[in-house]
């Protein structure tokens, strides 16, 4: 055991120096004991910490030592205390437990061995009724995290049915309605509120840390802008909040949500460390990473790396916690403030990527955090979309079955269809479409069915649909899906579309599934 230090508060020197004799007498672990003679000193070095445990005199002369503890519990003492009272003093023991006491001893009545046994036991008793503590708040902020997931879900998937609809309408007036027209404006601007609402909804998943893992091609600076605006909103007034990104960007492979919320970790945690006045920017570039380097960290393979960066000017780390900064549940932040997930998460998500962290830091100068992915085989992303029109081998006449039991989205999602040649049937309900896939001379090439459905589930409905058609082909919509809710888990290589979606997205999303293997 390492050596303990203790504060002795005893206005007696004779019994001083006897009590700090029998503490130094232990064999097995050094004790470091210093001592003072008034309540005063004693409440002054309590308060300043920096020892494991304080023993003090029932009778310091100017105060009680019940009342010196009292003051101690009550400015957030963590170190035990352990009381000594003379023979005849023992009257105040109950009071001086209630209150926080780790002991009661009564001088002369106690052995050198019993002195140091109960100092020691109080100190071991302390650390594991402080990691309890420590426990239990990171289990209740999980139950909270945990439940504040379970809502974001639940909103967002009602609200990306919502938002299909209208942004369905909108790309439907939109084609119906000349550029020149009074209308247009107006149904512009609708688009462009839906298609911020629907960000919102994501960032909503994002931070409760519900989102469904799809790596596809993305664009990281698509990323930063997506959350520029929440994060100007949550890094508040009292600090300057900046991009600065290089254009264009290579492509990266990840998962767009997880990509945000390692942007939004990084954001937050470097809020918390700059004090008002100071400066947040987020970065992007590219950086040649060696096959030396690529080893060190543990990479596949070197090469061009695209990274995003969030540079703070806030209080800055020091060797010691830079090194632990990305371990679960370890943090600087006052207990109560964060559970020390964020930046393991983020660590744990860009690994998963295949990419690496990095972290930069000076006392009294601020952070750089860092993320690096490789980019991807493709060319960089363009500036130039096609119109839904034009969008090369996203038409076909194939005949395709839509289950979806939100009216808005069925006739959405079957007139933008019909605009790209398919024909379509709707079902309201899986047993509408079961009946549907079993009537005789049939002709569906492909079901396009939402997850979350009455009756059962979209999983189970192209389960059974299959065994009635062989070969029929399957494409899953959702606007959310979570299997810690239930929802089961899409099987491996299922098409997903996720909602809110345009017309062009799910042309192309319909006939990579019709043209699958």
């Amino acid at each position: 055991m390492a050596a303990m230090r203790v504060l002795l508060a005893e206005d007696d020197e004779t019994k001083a120096v006897q009590t700090q004799s029998m503490l130094r007498e232990a064999e097995d672990t050094e004790v470091v004991v210093d001592w003072v003679s008034s309540s005063t000193e004693a409440l002054r070095h309590i308060l300043r910490g920096g020892y494991d445990a304080y023993l003090i005199d029932v009778s310091l002369g100017d105060a009680s030592g019940v009342d010196v503890l009292a003051q101690a519990i009550d400015k957030g003492c963590q170190a035990p205390i352990v009381l000594l009272a003379e023979y005849g003093e023992g009257g105040r023991d109950t009071e001086a437990l209630r209150l926080g006491a780790a002991d009661f001893l009564v001088k002369g009545e106690t052995t050198a061995p019993q002195l140091r046994r109960a100092v020691i036991h109080a100190i071991e008793r302390s650390r594991v009724s402080r990691a309890l503590r420590e426990s239990e708040a990171r289990l209740l902020q999980a139950e909270r995290t945990e439940s504040l997931g379970r809502l974001a879900g639940g909103i967002a998937h009602d609200f990306n049915n919502l938002l299909t609809g209208i942004l369905g309408c909108t790309a439907t007036l939109e084609q119906q309605i000349d550029a020149d027209h009074p209308a247009r404006a107006p149904i512009d601007s609708v688009r462009r509120t839906a298609e911020l609402a629907a960000r919102l909804a994501r960032q909503l998943l994002v931070y409760g840390g519900r989102q469904t893992i799809e790596p596809t091609e993305i664009d990281l600076n698509r990323v930063v802008d997506g959350l520029a605006e929440m994060l100007r909103r949550l890094v508040g007034d009292h600090l300057t909040f900046d991009v600065a990104t290089m254009r264009p960007l290579p492509l990266v492979v990840a998962d767009r949500s997880q990509m945000e919320q390692v942007v939004m970790n990084l954001a937050l945690n470097a809020r918390d460390a700059t004090p008002p006045g100071g400066r947040i920017t987020i970065r992007t570039g590219t950086r040649m990473i060696s096959e030396d380097e690529a080893e060190r960290e543990r990479l596949e393979h070197g090469g061009e790396y695209v990274w995003v960066s969030v540079e703070d000017t806030g209080c800055g780390m020091s060797s010691e916690v830079m090194a632990r900064a990305f371990e679960p549940f370890f943090t600087t932040k006052p207990k109560g403030s964060g559970t020390g997930l964020g930046l393991a998460t983020a660590y744990g998500s860009v690994a998963q990527s295949g990419g690496f962290m990095r972290v930069r830091s000076e006392l009294g100068v601020g952070t750089t955090m860092t993320a690096l992915l490789p980019r991807s085989a493709s060319v960089m992303l363009g500036a130039h979309t096609l119109p839904s029109d034009q969008i090369p081998g996203a038409a076909g006449t194939e005949c395709v079955l839509v289950v979806e039991d939100e009216p808005a989205v069925r006739r959405y999602v079957c007139d933008a269809l019909s605009r790209f040649g398919y024909q379509t049937t709707v079902a309201e309900t899986p047993t509408e479409a079961l009946e549907l896939v079993a009537r005789p001379g049939s002709t569906f090439n492909l079901l396009l069915t939402d997850i979350v459905l009455p009756e059962m589930s979209g999983m189970h409905l192209a389960q059974r649909a299959r065994k009635l058609r062989p070969g029929l082909r399957v494409v899953f919509m959702s606007g959310h899906i979570d299997p810690r809710a239930g929802h089961a888990a899409l099987p491996a290589g299922a098409v997903l579309l996720r909602k809110p979606f345009p017309p062009d997205e799910l042309a192309r999303v319909v006939r990579r599934g019709l043209d699958a293997a």
